[in-house]
């Protein structure tokens, strides 16, 4: 484990854990340690306010989630989102992985349908985003040389209009910001990842783990590694929460 400094517009310095881990490991040290992992639209605050060399624009999985599931009327649909949730409870993911309630299968954990209701009800275009299943496959085509997982290469001037852009990021101004940062900081072109998940529905609704990459063009993904592999985290400690403001980062106690 180390630690980094993230740029905090704040009367004190924060210090972040950066630690490299399978998910439930991650979660469990972090909470012995008094901390919680990023959400993605904290991380790409913390990557409009700092420099390449800065481990936030490293290759960082994030706390936030893609939950694909069947809606109460029946549509399926994806959930982005940008809060806390069951699955960042240790207890949780492990007993669920013993008691066969979760599963694993190239990055496949499986939610319970009243919870992934009750994300859905706090659907808000900021921290919970829903868009129809089949709208955001088809935006990501999958490839003959990867099957099972759509990809797909864009230009930053455009990526904006991709359906899945401003959902991912946590919001249209810090998508925006954020494809500015990344056209100066990485290239011209950025990769998309997603898995189209109604092709693995069960009986559950589908969890994968949202990622911000930086190798090669950088990537949005959704994770489909196995959980049990080993990701950055980065994190901060619980007792702060930490919002953009003009292109800053704000701690604040208590919340």
């Amino acid at each position: 484990m180390e630690t980094t400094q993230l740029p905090i517009s704040a009367p004190k310095k924060i210090e972040a854990m950066v630690l490299e881990d399978n998910v439930v490991n991650m979660i469990k040290n972090m909470e012995h340690s008094g901390y919680r992992p990023l959400f993605m639209p904290e991380l790409v605050d913390a990557r409009i306010s700092t420099g390449r060399n800065n481990p936030v624009w490293k290759d960082v999985a994030t706390a936030s989630i893609k939950v694909t599931g069947e809606s109460r009327h029946g549509n399926y649909v994806v959930v982005y989102a940008h809060m806390p949730h069951p699955m960042l409870i240790a207890d949780h993911v492990r007993n669920g992985y013993d008691n066969n309630q979760f599963t694993q299968k190239f990055g496949i954990l499986n939610m319970p349908t009243v919870l992934f209701q009750q994300l859905l009800d706090k659907e808000d275009g900021k921290n919970v985003f829903v868009l129809d299943a089949t709208t955001a496959e088809q935006s990501v085509p999958e490839k003959a040389d990867m099957p099972g997982i759509g990809t797909i290469e864009l230009k930053v001037e455009d990526a904006i209009k991709h359906p899945l852009v401003i959902p991912f990021l946590g919001g249209c101004e810090r998508a925006e910001k954020y494809l500015a940062k990344h056209a100066k900081t990485a290239g011209r072109r950025i990769s998309l990842y997603n898995t189209p998940d109604s092709k693995y529905m069960g009986s559950f609704p589908i969890v994968r783990f949202l990622s911000n990459a930086a190798w090669h063009t950088g990537s949005f993904d959704d994770n489909w590694y196995k959980p049990s592999n080993t990701h950055l985290w980065i994190g901060v400690p619980k007792s702060y929460s930490i919002k953009g403001d003009n292109g800053k980062l704000v701690l604040q106690q208590g919340e």
